[in-house]
């Protein structure tokens, strides 16, 4: 081996090694034949030995090899995304047209006369039940028999996804609409299709602005409701940012007392996974989740046992729903 030491220094010669050259400056060396250019840390004083080269060496291949793994995962990352836009565009783009027009038809006609707005319920059941095939998830149903097959209902589940729609639109068997952020209207074909739909979109806003703007989203879904409409209503008042329960909030439950409409907690098991393929928890879908079950929950009307008041009622959904999420959906 040949240790060149820098100026003033004697070099230190041993056979068959790999050249090392130690700097004046403590900490700093650098290898030649074991990869050129890293640097690691030893002291000036230590004398340097064949094991010691042997160990850097090593490390420096851990590295190299994280290094690659990193690469190889986010371009996993970036195929399996690409792969899910396509899956949740490509139908979405196919139905919008028919959807335009049956949209048409029903302004024209002033009003749902025609049930343009049920076909139009009906076409994005259809749109998220082959967006889910496409990409590759599957969805089992528990307690399906709990949801009404007649009557108002307000269904309250958990929210952790962007993949949550996808899979309530298909698994449940009513033509339901949504509370959503009115965001969410402006993405095009998707969010348009929404809004074609009469889901209902609540503004994002702080103070009274946004109270005024909460409140009259809520008077709208009230008087649908009462006019024969069911709502899905994610309580938590937003998406989670780490995958698990969070408290609910009262607005899903003043609609199901002030209509009389059945509330219908759903929990959905599993679909957090899809926000765990790295260290923290992320915004966008990022795994593919393959345990994903939707728990329908027995429904209760203001006044039932366990809801009488719509404080209690916000307890007991709160509960159910949190009844049957995994240990890694729970609150903190």
């Amino acid at each position: 081996m040949s240790v060149k030491f820098g100026k003033h220094l004697a070099p230190l010669r041993a056979s068959r090694a790999p050249t090392l050259l130690v700097t004046s400056r403590p900490s700093l060396i650098e290898t030649k034949g074991v990869k050129s250019g890293n640097i690691y840390p030893v002291s000036l004083q230590k004398r340097i030995t064949r094991g010691e080269v042997s160990t850097m060496a090593a490390m420096d291949a851990t590295a190299s090899r994280m290094q690659m793994n990193d690469k190889f995962k986010s371009l996993r990352i970036f195929l399996f995304q690409l792969h899910l836009c396509f899956a949740a565009l490509a139908p979405a783009i196919i139905l919008f047209p028919p959807t335009l027009a049956l949209y048409i038809i029903k302004v024209l006609s002033f009003g749902l006369k025609f049930g343009m707005g049920s076909l139009i319920d009906i076409i994005v059941r259809f749109w998220a039940i082959l967006s889910l095939r496409m990409m590759g998830i599957k969805v089992q149903v528990e307690g399906i028999e709990n949801l009404p097959k007649e009557g108002e209902i307000v269904v309250t589940p958990n929210h952790a996804s962007y993949l949550d729609i996808f899979v309530l639109s298909a698994t449940l068997p009513r033509l339901l609409k949504y509370v959503v952020k009115s965001e969410l209207f402006k993405l095009p074909i998707w969010g348009w299709g929404m809004y074609m739909a009469d889901h209902v979109g609540i503004p994002r806003g702080d103070g009274r602005a946004g109270i005024k703007a909460l409140n009259a989203a809520l008077n709208t879904v009230k008087e649908r409701v009462k006019k024969g409409g069911s709502y899905i209503i994610f309580p938590e008042g937003t998406r989670s940012r780490n995958g698990r329960l969070q408290s609910f909030k009262r607005g899903a439950f003043s609609v199901a007392g002030d209509t009389d409409a059945t509330l219908v907690p759903v929990s959905l098991v599993g679909v957090n996974e899809a926000h765990t393929g790295t260290e923290k928890y992320t915004t966008v879908p990022v795994a593919n989740p393959k345990n994903i079950r939707v728990v329908v929950h027995e429904g209760k009307k203001l006044g039932d046992e366990g809801a009488k008041t719509t404080t209690e009622m916000r307890d007991w959904a709160y509960q159910s729903v949190k009844s049957s999420l995994r240990p890694d959906q729970l609150p903190e």
